[in-house]
């Protein structure tokens, strides 16, 4: 799929959700089966479950034979590493996992996606300039949903240090991030988690959200007046109620529609 000759992957933040059973998945599913029925519609997975540890081996390499070349993938880091409470075992073992994806042609990214308290200072700036130096080789892009980050002179440094910025579309709540779409080595990551009204607060998180068509529609717009890119990768992370995949077929005709 294409807009403007930029290759679009859709997809959403991870798939194994049980309330996506009967709403989005057929009602007699097995865990197992899902990543099969995932991959036949979208051509792109947030691996999201490598936050909490870092993955093995077989883990990695069960998940990668059963898409079957169908996916592009993105990986969570660690929070390990956006703490800096890593070492360089953990480098290791983290690339030695990953590496049946590494090393094909399907790997997006990594992702880090912090969380509101890590706001816009220097060493904070440094940090994000240390992490990608550890990633060299390898597309890096940071999810920054603090306001502060949005001023030219971090932004300009962070892609300067070759980090990608995430454009992530999030309540109109006071602190939290602008939609800022940019590209890094021709690639672009946009991340939607909605606009629920019950997101009150920064630290709040709220994924119960719809997303009308008319907005997808705009979306598809803006990602065609983009400049420097020829892949985006956009991930539903409104997952709750199965609202993320059926936000990313409709999304898909629409995008579909445009090629």
């Amino acid at each position: 799929m294409k807009i403007n000759n930029k290759s679009i992957y859709i997809g959403t933040s991870g798939y194994k959700y049980d309330d996506w059973i009967g709403a989005y998945y057929p009602k007699n599913i097995s865990k197992q089966e899902m990543l099969d029925y995932y991959c036949n519609h979208f051509n792109f997975l947030e691996l999201t479950y490598t936050y909490y540890k870092i993955p093995s081996y077989g883990e990695i390499m069960n998940i990668f034979s059963r898409s079957k070349n169908r996916c592009k993938f993105a990986v969570r880091l660690p929070h390990i590493f956006l703490k800096g409470k890593y070492n360089q075992e953990d480098i290791k073992n983290l690339f030695i996992a990953l590496s049946p994806i590494l090393e094909s042609d399907k790997f997006f990214g990594f992702f880090a996606d912090f969380s509101f308290r890590f706001n816009a200072c220097k060493a904070n700036l440094e940090y994000l300039i240390h992490l990608g130096k550890i990633f060299t080789g390898y597309d890096l892009f940071v999810e920054l949903i603090n306001a502060t980050w949005y001023k030219e002179r971090f932004l300009t440094d962070i892609t300067n240090a070759g980090i990608g910025i995430i454009a992530v579309d999030l309540p109109e709540v006071k602190g939290l991030a602008p939609f800022f779409m940019n590209s890094i080595n021709y690639k672009s990551y946009i991340r939607l988690y909605g606009k629920s009204n019950l997101w009150l607060t920064p630290e709040t998180k709220e994924l119960n959200y719809c997303y009308d068509n008319k907005i997808l529609i705009n979306l598809s717009d803006n990602i065609a007046k983009l400049d420097g890119s020829k892949e985006v990768a956009v991930s539903f992370c409104n997952v709750v109620d199965a609202y993320a995949p059926k936000n990313a077929l409709s999304f898909k005709e629409i995008v579909k529609g445009r090629d």
